[in-house]
């Protein structure tokens, strides 16, 4: 049996930052007072969110309303396209600041 390793400052600090990123997107970089990027992907998250809030909550509405018959939803001119490509923008912010982060980490060592 192994002796348990003992997690390096170096390693709780990165997994720090990926956790606050997971968490919020520039919030690592904000972190790492990186200000400037952080602040950057702070609102190309929050933009494509809200748009992507907003379709949704226009979608569900349009859903609702048109229950009986949902080729209504088409005449509404409400469709899901908005709302994937919304979602795909926020997730591709996330995973780059993710990566950031752990690029800029290791850059440093």
């Amino acid at each position: 049996m192994k002796p348990p390793v003992l997690v390096t400052e170096e390693k709780r600090y990165i997994n720090a930052l990926i956790l606050s990123s997971c968490a919020f997107p520039g919030a690592g970089q904000l972190m790492q007072k990186r200000w400037l990027s952080g602040t950057v992907l702070t609102l190309t998250f929050l933009v494509p969110f809200a748009l992507f809030t907003m379709s949704a909550v226009k979608l569900l509405i349009a859903f609702y309303k048109a229950f009986p018959d949902p080729s209504a939803m088409r005449e509404a001119n409400v469709y899901w396209l908005p709302v994937g490509k919304y979602f795909l923008m926020t997730g591709v912010v996330w995973v780059v600041s993710i990566l950031d982060i752990y690029i800029r980490r290791r850059k440093r060592r």
